[in-house]
């Protein structure tokens, strides 16, 4: 059985327009599951890290060097976006625990969210990682960039 995305508009699941054929090969009155997912727009997350991406050149422009992984990781530990887990065995080094950073995928987070999480992380870089991206000619892109991938109801 295919996935289906649409959205609920009162008490009917009205399939998005891509989704119409695959919705009509299926019965009139056959049993359907549905699975509630946080929808969001694929570009969206693309563009996050085009301006993830922006960052980094301005950074390693100034005093330090990073990338986007690394951006990414550092704002998780700072947002407290992390779980700590225990190992099932200690680590060579006696390490019991490990940090598993959480996830920001389409099925964890829903579009107002993942603008909030965008708009903190370019920020927090801003504010207490690299201050001088606020000066860099990318910085103005990437707010242009935070900016557009607002949710609708934001």
């Amino acid at each position: 059985m295919p996935t289906i995305w649409g959205q609920r508009r009162g008490s009917v699941f009205v399939p998005y327009q891509k989704f119409g054929a695959a919705f009509e090969e299926i019965p009139e009155g056959a049993r359907l599951k549905v699975k509630i997912d946080r929808d969001r727009n694929g570009k969206f997350s693309a563009l996050f890290h085009v301006a993830l991406g922006l960052l980094v050149a301005a950074i390693n422009r100034g005093p330090a060097s990073t990338s986007i992984d690394a951006l990414k990781q550092w704002v998780k530990l700072k947002k407290g976006w992390y779980d700590v887990v225990e190992l099932p065995h200690p680590a060579p080094d006696g390490q019991t625990h490990a940090i598993a950073y959480r996830s920001t995928s389409f099925a964890t987070m829903g579009e107002a969210e993942f603008h909030a999480f965008c708009t903190d992380a370019c920020e927090l870089i801003r504010a207490e990682l690299a201050p001088w991206v606020s000066s860099a000619p990318e910085w103005a892109e990437v707010r242009a960039i935070i900016d557009s991938i607002a949710p609708e109801e934001a």
